[in-house]
């Protein structure tokens, strides 16, 4: 029941999928942004900055 009221929500509502999209960019920036950053600092402008 979950799942079909999921599915509704994201077809009714882009924005809202965009927006979490979105969202899960910048914490995968972030995250690559620190992980590069204890990994090696001359690595950090692949970083690509929302």
């Amino acid at each position: 029941c979950a799942k079909l009221l999921q599915d509704a929500e994201s077809r009714y509502s882009p924005t809202k999928r965009t927006l979490e999209d979105n969202m899960m960019k910048v914490m995968l920036n972030r995250f690559l942004a620190v992980a590069f950053k204890f990994l090696d600092p001359r690595a950090q402008h692949m970083v690509v900055q929302p």
